[in-house]
């Protein structure tokens, strides 16, 4: 079978125009000799085998990527790229490649049916190539499987099967992220594609073999190394970019970085706290950096806490307080016992937080002078507050 090289340099000895291949993250796949037509645009791709950002998002902005047949793109005289015939080439309607011809508009009949002709070729091309690389996936995928396993031991084993498969080659940190659905537990069979192109584009600035995904319970987890560990902006541009693409249907929770990666069970396992915190707390940070107290509560409790290891007078407050009293209560809390910030953060006359913090000792009979009893009361809020607290039996 013919080489993508071949194919592009027969089509454009064809139709004597410049010609060039792109994946679906625009990495130059191949491209043809000049035909007096190149421009800074294909200059700079095969000089760096990549676009620059810029004229990526022009690209993406004109629809190439959501685009099922040849389209034509007046060009962006600002970004030095002139008009040009962009061919989408699909496998079992997944974008792999596009196939972009420089021309302003003079392509004849019979050169654009060469062109049609040529993208059916590099299909096929990909496709087989897409077969094979699925097989070495799946052995892949069952490597980063074991890792998430929490199986120290043989993590040495597994990194060294990975790099022999060249993945992480030249990678010293490694984190998890785990990508969800926002509205639901678990993603449908059919979602997992669209996540993979999601981190695909949230991951352009990495290798390929620098990151691998697996499914875990209808979850996606990818596994990602890099030379320096992902700083929060970073971390943050990802989580925004996986919404992004999918329209704020997915979801991104990030665990901690290590330096082994036979150690990646312990950012998986962060990564699954960070998600259960979020599902109670939105507001709490995609990042396991951003750590918190809800965090170590998740963690430590990985069963329901039982309802009578705590006093029997805060399940009372529970019941018959009212929202805008627990509130206050966590404000308090939440800030060391300074009633001035409650006020601020709340809004609240300080007049009413003395009275509401002396209704509560009243009711139970707890001492909020006490360190001991606030740190008390404030696991109690947190842990009814992220559903951790049980029945008296369990």
């Amino acid at each position: 079978m013919d080489s993508i090289q071949e194919i592009v340099d027969d089509l454009a000895r064809t139709i004597s125009r410049s010609v060039a291949v792109d994946d679906q993250d625009l990495n130059l796949l191949a491209a043809s000799s000049h035909y007096d037509d190149a421009d800074p645009a294909r200059i700079e791709a095969l000089i760096g085998r990549v676009v620059s950002p810029e004229r990526a998002r022009w690209a993406r902005e004109q629809g190439v990527f959501r685009a099922i047949e040849p389209m034509r793109l007046l060009g962006s005289p600002e970004l030095g790229i002139k008009p040009r015939l962009v061919v989408p080439v699909r496998v079992d309607r997944e974008l792999v490649a596009l196939l972009w011809i420089i021309d302003d508009g003079r392509i004849t009949a019979d050169e654009l049916a060469a062109v049609t002709a040529a993208a059916g070729r590099i299909r096929l091309v990909l496709d087989r190539r897409a077969r094979a690389r699925e097989e070495e996936w799946a052995e892949v995928r069952a490597l980063a499987l074991e890792l998430l396993s929490d199986r120290p031991l043989e993590g040495d084993e597994i990194a060294a099967e990975l790099a022999a498969a060249g993945y992480f080659t030249g990678s010293v940190h490694f984190r998890v992220l785990l990508v969800s659905p926002t509205a639901r537990e678990r993603l449908d069979t059919g979602e997992h594609a669209a996540v993979e192109r999601a981190l695909r584009s949230a991951l352009h600035f990495l290798s390929r073999h620098s990151w691998l995904t697996t499914q875990v319970d209808g979850l996606v987890v990818g596994i990602v190394g890099s030379l320096a560990p992902l700083t929060a902006d970073r971390q943050t541009a990802i989580a925004e970019t996986v919404a992004r693409e999918s329209s704020a249907t997915l979801e991104v929770a990030f665990g901690g970085s290590v330096a082994d990666l036979g150690l990646v069970h312990r950012s998986y396992e962060q990564s699954l706290i960070v998600r259960t915190v979020r599902r109670r707390r939105p507001d709490r940070s995609p990042l396991w950096d951003d750590g918190s107290a809800e965090d170590l509560l998740v963690g430590i409790a990985a069963a329901p806490i039982p309802r009578h290891l705590f006093p029997g007078a805060l399940d009372d407050v529970l019941s018959k307080e009212s929202p805008k009293s627990l509130d206050v209560l966590r404000s308090f809390l939440d800030h060391g016992g300074n009633v001035s910030q409650v006020h601020l953060e709340l809004g609240v006359h300080r007049t009413t937080i003395y009275y509401r913090l002396d209704r509560f000792r009243d009711r139970t009979g707890l001492d909020l002078d006490d360190g001991r009893t606030r740190l008390l009361v404030q696991l109690w809020l947190l842990a009814a507050d992220l559903g951790l607290i049980g029945s008296a039996e369990s």
